[in-house]
């Protein structure tokens, strides 16, 4: 099987996992995100290992955006290694993206974005369950079987993988806020 072969299947793949997913809440987090342009809310995003990747980039993205010269104020939690390190070092690693957001005081006027394939990092899940008690509006963009965050933020995007891949769900994932950034930006016809 040759490669372009290949990489049909692999769309192919997404859009079976794109269809059998629960979406109902991408209106809300698209709604959600033009009503921060401009306010004093910010936009916090975190996740681990290749979602911790795909929050940066999604941190990166929406701070660039520029509404009729409004923006967001998006902020990556764990960006910084250091401290990251440091609080997972001294007070477990469960605990340590909350007790990086503390330091910026997260409100009602913010928005959590937690991404995480299967649902159940136990740091996500602290990090959800502290913005809940704030008031902060949260939303997770997750895969597999949707793992506990589904259950545990406010507003859950689902793509769901019976067999737990990887890559299509994170794929997946980043194409939501590429869609948003070409959204704001108006500069793709076909969408």
């Amino acid at each position: 099987m040759n490669i372009r072969t290949r990489m049909e299947n692999y769309l192919n793949l997404l859009l079976k996992i794109y269809d059998s997913s629960e979406l109902d809440n991408l209106d809300l987090l698209f709604e959600s995100l033009n009503k921060i342009f401009g306010t004093d809310g910010r936009v916090f995003v975190a996740g681990n290992g290749g979602s911790y990747a795909v929050a940066s980039h999604v941190a990166t993205d929406l701070a660039k955006l520029n509404n009729e010269d409004k923006t967001i104020s998006t902020i990556h939690v764990g960006s910084n290694a250091s401290l990251l390190t440091a609080q997972s070092n001294d007070d477990g690693y469960e605990n340590a993206l909350v007790n990086i957001i503390k330091n910026y005081k997260p409100n009602k006027d913010d928005i959590l974005i937690c991404i995480s394939s299967s649902g159940n990092s136990q740091n996500i899940l602290e990090l959800i369950d502290y913005c809940n008690k704030l008031n902060v509006d949260t939303f997770s963009l997750v895969g597999f079987d949707g793992g506990k965050a589904k259950e545990a933020s406010k507003h859950a995007i689902h793509f769901s993988s019976e067999k737990n891949y990887y890559g299509p769900i994170e794929d997946l994932h980043m194409s939501v806020f590429h869609l948003y950034a070409h959204f704001i930006k108006r500069d793709i016809s076909e969408i």
